[in-house]
């Protein structure tokens, strides 16, 4: 099984440029408040541009200052994980359009959550950090009347896959999409289709224009 699983990531991984196909989970945000255990100096909460920014510096590649921004104007929020002040880990999500890569984007509609962008340094993995990050950020979300949370994990990920099991996410069907000359063609198995998520191609302005002309 071991071995399968690195052939699958292996070819996933040189197909990527061209091919995306992923687990589509779903989670009832949560009612009832988390009282996680954490190190006296690590604490959980909303944060706010000005500390994502200073943690931007560290994490280029994962925190984008001109993306973040638009995130926020779109009305997203990330929660956080602080150790001494310092950003440790995150969780984003959004309530109705996110971009994902050039080209796509992935859309939800009410009552539904999208989750996206979550990650935890590697000295502080293996205490369920990832997966309170997202319980405090769907809590959240459920005082806006989202009650479930949707989210992807690519088939070759396998320990975001594991996170989801652990918090007892359902997996509903798979999406993703194909990549050709610049062109985008995204699909999704029935069983997504209920739950409103989906990947979209991201309109020109002219295609835009057209549409609503």
């Amino acid at each position: 099984m071991r071995f399968l699983k690195r052939v699958w990531s292996w070819i996933m991984g040189r197909l990527r440029p061209w091919l995306l196909v992923a687990r589509i989970y779903v989670l009832p945000t949560p009612t009832k408040k988390l009282a996680p255990v954490l190190d006296v100096d690590l604490s959980i909460r909303k944060s706010s541009f000005d500390e994502l920014r200073k943690a931007a510096l560290e994490f280029p590649n994962l925190l984008n200052v001109d993306q973040m921004r638009s995130a926020f104007d779109r009305g997203d929020i990330c929660v956080a994980a602080f150790h001494g002040g310092r950003v440790v880990g995150f969780a984003w999500g959004s309530l109705s359009t996110a971009p994902h890569v050039d080209g796509v984007q992935v859309k939800i509609s009410p009552p539904y959550v999208y989750g996206y962008k979550s990650y935890v340094l590697p000295q502080f993995r293996g205490r369920h950090l990832s997966a309170t990050l997202i319980h405090v950020r769907d809590q959240i979300f459920r005082m806006h009347g989202r009650h479930t949370s949707v989210g992807f994990v690519e088939t070759h990920n396998y320990a975001s896959i594991a996170i989801n099991k652990h918090m007892g996410s359902e997996l509903v069907g798979y999406a993703g999409y194909v990549s050709l000359f610049g062109r985008y063609c995204c699909f999704r198995t029935r069983g997504v289709r209920p739950h409103t998520f989906e990947f979209t191609r991201v309109l020109s302005v002219r295609e835009a224009a057209d549409r609503h002309g």
